[in-house]
């Protein structure tokens, strides 16, 4: 018998499909556990994440002409913002 008889290729056809089918298993239990079982734990976690970071950017030097003049220097600012929650 060759390999690709098609008794050969209907086992094969079955292990694969068994294979699939565990796997597909697999991944709904790692859902549910995921959404389910612990939801309480991924639920505080996504609450934490309302914080966030707001980058400050550097400050910059003075831009000079060829000649070493100051052209346009920094001048520090500052602003407040609120957010509403």
């Amino acid at each position: 018998m060759n390999e690709f008889h098609p008794a050969r290729l209907s086992g094969r056809a079955d292990a694969a499909r068994w294979i699939l089918v565990l796997l597909f298993g697999v991944l709904l239990l790692a859902f549910f556990r995921t959404q389910i079982v612990q939801h309480e734990r991924f639920q505080l976690r996504a609450q934490g994440n309302r914080l966030r970071a707001v980058p400050l950017t550097a400050p910059r030097g003075a831009i000079l002409d060829r000649n070493g003049r100051v052209i346009a220097e920094n001048v520090p600012g500052y602003s407040v913002k609120l957010f509403a929650s």
